[in-house]
């Protein structure tokens, strides 16, 4: 999928996706942490929509090679420290499992985030290990942590639980919000904020 801007893949509603930048580009954050960018085009955002000079962390496991995508991600990897460069950014890709213990010691390195964006793994065990992990690294007074799917049905809980989880974790933040699309034939993406 391509949204008008953005210079690779996206699986991003483009509605629900300009309403998380507005987010993004009023906070002005200058430690960021992404937990799954694939080809990069959220990362891209947020190397686009951060303070001059922030810090950009990108978890990412990448592709199997077996995957049909694999070749395209790799040559859009490529093309990171490209964009960080001409938007006067630091990126610190850390190409790993985000639930490991050295992945998680090595990114709190970089914190405490501004803002966190979730969108890796979308089983159970992943989303709450992800949100375990790094909703710690929230800057307190204003850090905010975004996860992606939270309207994805709850028929494959084994798969796509990201929607269970939301609604658990958002039981236990003090500020949420959601943004949907308005038309959401597929009842699936959605995007859950929530802030310390």
């Amino acid at each position: 999928m391509c949204i008008a801007g953005i210079p690779v893949p996206i699986y991003q509603s483009e509605e629900e996706l300009n309403g998380l930048r507005k987010l993004v580009q009023a906070a002005r954050p200058l430690a960021i942490l992404e937990i799954g960018s694939l080809f990069g085009g959220t990362l891209w955002c947020w190397m686009h929509d951060s303070a001059p000079g922030a810090t950009i962390v990108s978890v990412d496991t990448g592709v199997q090679s077996l995957d049909y995508r694999h070749e395209e991600v790799e040559c859009a990897r490529r093309l990171w420290p490209t964009w960080a460069n001409s938007f006067e950014r630091t990126l610190v890709p850390v190409r790993s499992d985000s639930r490991h213990s050295d992945t998680v010691r090595k990114v709190g390195e970089s914190g405490p985030f501004d803002f966190i964006f979730v969108d890796g793994g979308h089983d159970e065990a992943t989303v709450w290990a992800d949100i375990e992990n790094y909703w710690p690294m929230v800057k307190p007074d204003g850090g905010f942590l975004a996860l992606h799917d939270i309207a994805y049905p709850d028929q494959n809980p084994v798969n796509f639980a990201v929607g269970k989880v939301w609604r658990e974790f958002r039981v236990r933040t003090r500020g949420w919000s959601e943004i949907l699309r308005a038309e959401n034939p597929e009842g699936i993406w959605g995007i859950g904020v929530a802030w310390k």
